[in-house]
């Protein structure tokens, strides 16, 4: 996604999101019940590289 242009709507809205569901790509998310964070878990995913470190804490 980050090789994407930012769409006008993007940029308007300042929300990155927009990008990847105005080229056609899949948000998930999911309710928890009970959340405990884990500081060694990113806090924000940019790279590929940042992906499969977070894959671990998400799957």
């Amino acid at each position: 996604m980050v090789a994407l242009p930012p769409s006008v709507l993007e940029q308007r809205e300042s929300l990155e999101q927009l990008r990847a569901l105005e080229n056609g790509m899949e948000i998930r998310a999911k309710l928890v019940g009970d959340i405990r964070l884990n500081k060694n878990a990113p806090a924000d995913i940019n790279t590929p590289e940042d992906y499969e470190i977070c894959k671990k804490y998400i799957f």
